[in-house]
């Protein structure tokens, strides 16, 4: 579980609180959707739960261990092991190929690369990018960029799990596809899975929605 408790964050130079005394709990086990208008600080808020920003006020802890107040590199070790990410614009390494970027992830965590090069394999497969594993990112389209940097941050078996936007480049079946593989996440392993969206259709498949209304938070039943 994520728990952020009064939580507060002003970018730099700017005294404006993007997220002020935030309170909310995203459980293990199922997959939160945070729903909200551009710009209302839906993406900081997920910057926030994976350790990427320390907020100003507040607390945050992961599975009841305080973590805002780790050192760098103790919050570095936590998100290579534990956090698992799916950026707007997937964030491929245009070095490596399809499967280079997959396994990437694993091995960060300490995961032996025969074990890590087998589930990679598995992960391709589910979201149709298998025939693809040998190619060069640049060679992908919008959509099946995302597709494997949800593989990426699945191959390590996180325990949290943060997307921005993971349908945003996608068509109907890609899309259905990733968001199959979110509550597989949450439901099968016990996950604490956060998905910032704009696509209604995904926010009502997950099992809690979040909308972001003024600078709070307001919990909805998804359809």
């Amino acid at each position: 579980m994520i728990d952020l408790d009064g939580v507060t964050y002003c970018y730099p130079g700017n005294d404006t609180a993007v997220v002020a005394d935030l309170h909310l709990q995203i459980p293990a086990g199922s997959v939160t959707a945070m729903v909200g208008p551009s710009g209302c600080g839906k993406s900081t808020l997920l910057y926030l739960a994976g350790l990427m920003l320390t907020p100003h006020t507040g607390r945050i802890s992961l599975h009841g261990q305080r973590v805002d107040t780790l050192r760098d590199a103790e919050r570095s070790r936590l998100r290579a092991q534990s956090i698992g990410f799916v950026f707007q614009d997937a964030m491929l390494d245009p070095r490596r190929s399809v499967l280079g970027n997959v396994i990437e992830g694993a091995l960060f965590a300490g995961i032996p690369p025969p074990q890590a090069t087998r589930y990679a394999h598995e992960l391709l497969e589910h979201v149709g990018m298998a025939p693809k594993a040998g190619s060069t990112v640049r060679d992908l389209s919008g959509g099946q960029a995302q597709r494997v940097a949800l593989c990426r941050a699945l191959v390590k078996d996180p325990t949290v799990l943060l997307a921005d936007e993971p349908t945003g480049n996608l068509d109907a079946t890609s899309g259905s596809q990733v968001v199959e593989r979110l509550l597989e996440r949450a439901h099968l392993h016990e996950a604490a899975v956060l998905v910032v969206t704009h696509d209604e259709e995904l926010a009502r498949r997950c099992d809690r929605i979040l909308r972001w209304e003024g600078r709070g938070v307001r919990a909805h039943a998804a359809a």
